[in-house]
């Protein structure tokens, strides 16, 4: 188990490495004061967890669910300065699966992060399990134009994306569609990009026509010039 301890003051991430590291079943304890460097250590381990420092804010929480979607084997423990309802509230929708106070560092994070790193391996384990599995699709769609489509479709695929469900999006309106704008996305590529594609399509061609929203939904747009649908036959959304 490789432990990465992440806090502004390298003082503190140091204190909290030498706790975790008097444990003989960690592996490695890596420290780091930003989360360029935390990503950079979560992409070389597969099921580390993350111990979130006393100078954790709001910011930093709101990384977490990426983190965790992009490194589906890690974990996240938070080590704060007061333990209340509200910190713990925020930590928990944000995905931190335990949250201990300074106080008790010494004698309760060791027992925090192995219940997180099990809880993560668990999950890490099922999710193997279950990867050939199909996805769920769900259309909106409406008889007539100003019903609301747009709004609908767009607000369930961002829950949907920010509850941690790998979501995408797609456009299929060739004529008008406005989920792109709905969602102030600027599409790099579109439906008729994919459309360019020949034969079947696979997941790697089109990953690379998803434009990417904030809330890490991927959304393959309409084109962006409605001349543009007479090259996009409907087989497309069929390949």
């Amino acid at each position: 188990m490789e432990v990465v301890v992440l806090d502004r003051e390298r003082q503190v991430s140091a204190i909290l490495a030498e706790i975790v590291g008097r444990d003989a079943s960690v592996g490695a304890v890596v420290t780091a004061s930003a989360w360029d460097d935390l990503r950079q250590a979560l992409s070389s381990q597969l099921r580390s967890v993350v111990v979130l420092g006393p100078s954790t804010d709001e910011a930093d929480l709101a990384l977490v669910p990426g983190a965790l979607r992009d490194h589906p084997g890690a974990s996240f423990v938070q080590v704060t300065d007061r333990l209340e309802v509200e910190t713990l509230q925020r930590a928990m929708r944000s995905g931190v699966r335990e949250v201990v106070p300074v106080g008790d560092a010494e004698s309760g994070l060791m027992a925090a992060i192995e219940r997180a790193h099990s809880a993560a391996v668990q999950t890490l384990s099922a999710t193997e399990r279950s990867e050939d599995a199909s996805g769920t699709i769900v259309t909106v769609f409406g008889t007539k134009g100003g019903t609301g489509k747009t709004l609908v479709a767009t607000n369930l695929a961002t829950l949907a994306a920010r509850s941690g469900i790998k979501t995408a999006l797609v456009d299929a309106n060739v004529w008008f569609g406005d989920c792109a704008a709905a969602l102030r996305v600027r599409p790099q590529r579109t439906l008729t990009d994919l459309a360019g594609i020949a034969g079947p399509i696979d997941e790697s061609a089109l990953g690379s026509t998803l434009s990417r929203h904030e809330s890490s939904l991927r959304i393959l747009c309409a084109p962006t010039d409605p001349l543009e649908a007479e090259r996009i036959p409907p087989s497309v959304l069929t390949r």
